[in-house]
């Protein structure tokens, strides 16, 4: 197994739990952050009316946006740590996930103000909840990759 493979599922897998981390935060809170759904819901926005946009796919459109970009900072990581910055550590997981998160939150910061915002997005709780639930995403994508790694390369 190639290392863009052993990235591209630690992506999917990282941003899977950082989904459902997100979901159980939707339980707690009123306006809940639904990263995909708010996805989908620019998308619509944007695409809707064009000949290649289908409605009955909104939502898998706002998930493989979600994943592809769990995909693109699972390769940040691994770029990392091929030169030995971070890696199979609490405290590097950590700092990963927090660092991800705050460039997360710049990132959908400058994302909703360039584009379309829609109304269930509360910007004091959504804010927040993307910096902490980047922490799951780094959990995810660095177990999964070196638990991957070591089982091939030993």
């Amino acid at each position: 197994m190639s290392e863009t493979v052993i990235v591209v599922i630690a992506g999917v897998g990282g941003a899977w739990l950082m989904t459902f981390v997100l979901r159980l935060v939707n339980l707690l809170i009123p306006h809940g952050v639904r990263v995909p759904l708010i996805l989908a819901q620019v998308v619509h926005h944007y695409l809707n009316g064009a000949p290649f946009y289908d409605i009955k796919h909104k939502n898998a459109y706002g998930h493989a946006i979600h994943l592809s970009v769990g995909v693109f900072f699972a390769f940040c990581y691994s770029w990392l740590w091929r030169r030995d910055i971070g890696g199979f550590t609490l405290e590097d997981i950590l700092l990963f996930g927090l660092v991800n998160g705050l460039v997360g939150m710049a990132g959908w910061f400058v994302f909703l103000r360039a584009t379309y915002e829609p109304e269930q997005v509360s910007e004091n709780a959504f804010f927040p909840v993307i910096v902490i639930a980047h922490v799951p995403f780094a959990l995810g994508v660095t177990v999964i990759y070196f638990g991957l790694w070591s089982s091939i390369h030993g």
